[in-house]
């Protein structure tokens, strides 16, 4: 008798895995009139997700659909691996604080046979990359800007931005291998982080307004723990880079943040590049270029016979730019300075849309006085001052903003 009850209970838990199975074989998730819809197997069709609240992943003879409805109070991800012709092989939900502050998916796909990925949008600096394992029924989250996943070593490589309201001099960018921080950076730049061929090395490239700068990362002999550091710029040294698509910066900028000799500190920190050059205000300057020398002529702004020039002594290790600057406001005086400036991009609200820009901010300066007849010259971090008139010996002042 026990036999016999033991062999029904076994094959009616065979019976209803195959009915298990059946079920899901026939439930299908299929795309109407925009919408995301699971037909088949028990009850009537479900609405999965409306038009744009959904992503679609081919990937050889496999299929995923990933659901974000951006209606409901709570962020929740379904995630649905298909065959090719849409019947579902498993389902998964996920809620909670892995997607915390996540307002849209503007990714998703395979990252190998086991594991889906998916990135989600949290704000302008700050996006998470979600990975899925099928096997466990997982959900991990990365935070960043940048991402790159590594198949062979089932690792990803990504870049943490400081959040958006994060002060300058605390602001730090963050480069990750798996668990492991490999290097950082104290500059805001657009990222890309590619694998080389073979996985032997990663390289992350950041994307500034007047150069582009790469660090590079290579494995230990364990294969595990990683070493990385930056590349030197070959702008680092140049004159001839500070400016924006292969043109000077407009020298209305620099005169902008210029500090008047009757105001005790300046005005204005930092300039909108483009909103410079396509301002009315220069509308009838006159621009020159002179060996190294970027000079603005304007009667009605500057005064008769006045004039203000700028040229770039070149880069600091941390990006900053030294520039030299005279002005004249029309009489015997030409007054110099050496400007410190940074050229960063970042995102504005203009109207109904988020724009990059790309500002020009001070941070520091070097008054040299009326006509200083000395040379001035950047070695490494140090800014050289020449013999003149003002000084019996030369100086060298290092700049060190941390």
């Amino acid at each position: 008798m026990r036999r016999l009850v033991l062999v029904s209970a076994v094959g009616l838990a065979v019976i209803a895995s195959a009915w298990l199975l059946l079920r899901r074989d026939s439930a299908r998730i299929e795309i109407v009139k925009g919408a995301l819809w699971r037909t088949g197997g028990s009850g009537e069709p479900v609405k999965v997700a409306g038009p744009g609240e959904f992503l679609e992943s081919r990937d050889e003879d496999r299929l995923a659909f990933f659901s974000f409805p951006t209606s409901s109070d709570e962020p929740s991800l379904g995630v649905w691996p298909c065959l090719e012709d849409g019947r579902v092989v498993d389902s998964f939900q996920f809620s909670g604080e892995d997607l915390r502050g996540i307002t849209c998916l503007t990714d998703a796909g395979w990252l190998d046979r086991g594991r889906l990925f998916a990135v989600g949008h949290v704000n302008p600096s700050l996006s998470c990359f979600l990975t899925i394992s099928l096997e466990k029924g997982r959900l991990e989250r990365h935070e960043g800007v940048a991402f790159c996943w590594m198949p062979r070593r089932a690792v990803l490589a990504y870049v943490k931005d400081p959040p958006h309201y994060c002060p300058p001099e605390r602001a730090v960018s963050e480069i990750w291998i798996g668990r492991q921080r490999v290097g950082e950076a104290r500059f805001r730049a657009r990222w890309t982080v590619a694998w080389a061929p073979g996985e032997s090395k990663l390289a992350v490239v950041a994307e500034l307004p007047s150069e582009v700068k790469v660090f590079a990362a290579t494995p230990d002999d364990d294969g595990v723990t990683w070493q990385g550091r930056w590349l030197p710029s070959r702008n680092a040294e140049g004159t001839g880079s500070f400016g924006i698509d292969g043109k000077p910066i407009h020298p209305g900028c620099i005169w902008e943040l210029g500090a008047s000799i009757a105001d005790p500190l300046p005005r204005i920190a930092a300039i909108d590049v483009k909103g410079i050059e396509r301002s009315n205000k220069y509308a009838n300057s006159t621009i020159t270029r002179v060996q190294d020398w970027t000079e603005l002529r304007d009667a009605d702004l500057l005064g008769t016979n006045a004039f203000f020039r700028y040229k770039p002594l070149g880069a600091l290790s941390n990006g900053t730019w030294a520039l030299r600057t005279e002005e004249c406001t029309g009489g015997t005086g030409v007054f110099m300075n050496v400007l410190l400036v940074r050229l960063e991009r970042d995102r504005v609200y203009d109207h109904d849309r988020c724009r990059w820009r790309i500002v020009l901010k001070a941070v520091g300066s070097i008054g040299l006085g009326d006509r200083d007849d000395g040379t001035v010259e950047l070695k490494g971090n140090a800014i050289i001052l020449g013999k003149s008139k003002y000084r019996d010996e030369p100086k060298s002042i290092t700049v060190s903003l941390e």
